[in-house]
């Protein structure tokens, strides 16, 4: 069990894994990227809190489900990515500003006039 969570850290870390901090540096403002950061540390610890309590629950030679499960959340999160994520390589922060401005002019055009409320303070 030990070899096959080594082996998902090393795979994770060169893969998919610093993707999460690169990105959020990219298109989040400081007060988006604090609430992403508490998120993603919030669900490492109940990983690690509630694994080895599923581990005792469904006893050691059940242990591979787990890594079946993980490796199905990773296959939905690379769908999910490449479906909605968008490319920002090579852009300029103001560029990337103005895409994603597009996509919140797009939302709010099919939300209405009351989503453009000017008496909404966001800060």
């Amino acid at each position: 069990m030990i070899g096959g969570v080594l082996v998902f850290i090393i795979i994770f870390e060169l893969g998919p894994g610093p993707i999460t901090w690169l990105y959020m540096a990219e298109i989040m403002q400081d007060k988006g990227s604090s609430i992403a950061t508490v998120m993603n540390w919030g669900i490492n610890l109940l990983i690690s809190y509630f694994v080895p309590i599923l581990i005792k629950k469904i006893g050691d030679d059940n242990v591979g489900y787990i890594f079946y499960f993980m490796g199905g959340a990773t296959v939905v999160g690379t769908i999910f990515i490449g479906a909605f994520m968008k490319e920002t390589k090579g852009k300029t922060v103001a560029q990337i500003e103005e895409m994603f401005d597009g996509s919140n002019r797009d939302l709010d055009k099919k939300r209405g006039p009351a989503a453009n409320d000017s008496n909404f303070n966001s800060t």
